[in-house]
C-alpha cells in the first residue's frame, strides 16, 4: 500500500479550534458586527426551511423502506435533528415577525441569531470575561478548505488586525 503525504479523500472528521484572548461577549459582538450572519436573517430562515423539508423527505423515505433497527435508529435521529432545526426556525421567525428591519432587532436577539446559526453549522462558542473559544467540527477533513466559513472569517479578520489575540489549533477526531 502506498503511503500518502498530506490530506486524502478518506480522512476522518476534524475540529478547528481558535482560542481568543477576548471575552465571550466580544466574540459574539464580532460575529454580530463583522460578519453577515445577523443581517442575512431571511436567507438563514430559508436555509433552515430547506433543511427541514429535506429532513421531512428523508424521514418519509426511511419510514417507507423498512422496519429494521437501522431504519428505526435513522428515523429517530432524523426526527431529533428536524426538531432541533425547527426550533431555530421558529425562534428566528418569531424574531423577524416583530422586526421588519435588521436595525430594529435588539442585541439579545442578534446574539440568539448568531449562536443558533453557528451551532447549525457545527460551530460552538464558549468562554467567559477573559477568553473565549470557537470550535468548528467537520465530518470529513480533506484540506484546510474544509474549515467552516465563519471560522475562516474570524481568523482572517484577526490575522490582519490583531493576531496576538488568537491561538489556532487543528485536531484530528480519530
Amino acid at each position: 500500500m502506498k503511503t500518502r503525504q498530506g490530506f486524502v479523500s478518506n480522512s476522518s472528521s476534524a475540529s478547528y479550534i481558535v482560542n481568543m484572548k477576548m471575552s465571550y461577549d466580544d466574540l459574539i459582538n464580532f460575529y454580530i458586527n463583522e460578519t453577515s450572519i445577523s443581517w442575512r436573517t431571511t436567507d438563514i430562515l430559508d436555509e433552515y426551511k430547506e433543511h427541514i423539508d429535506s429532513l421531512d423527505t428523508s424521514i418519509n423515505n426511511a419510514k417507507s423502506k423498512s422496519e429494521s433497527s437501522l431504519f428505526i435508529h435513522s428515523i429517530e435521529w432524523l426526527e431529533k435533528e428536524r426538531q432541533k432545526i425547527n426550533g431555530k426556525y421558529v425562534r428566528l421567525k418569531s424574531i423577524l415577525k416583530n422586526n421588519k428591519f435588521y436595525t430594529t432587532i435588539n442585541t439579545e436577539d442578534k446574539r440568539i441569531i448568531v449562536t443558533d446559526y453557528l451551532e447549525y453549522h457545527n460551530i460552538s462558542l464558549t468562554g467567559d470575561n477573559l477568553c473565549s473559544k470557537i470550535q468548528g467540527r467537520v465530518i470529513m477533513h480533506n484540506s484546510f478548505e474544509d474549515i467552516p466559513h465563519y471560522i475562516t472569517a474570524l481568523v482572517t479578520h484577526f490575522a490582519f488586525n490583531n493576531p496576538e489575540v488568537m491561538i489556532c489549533e487543528y485536531k484530528d477526531n480519530h
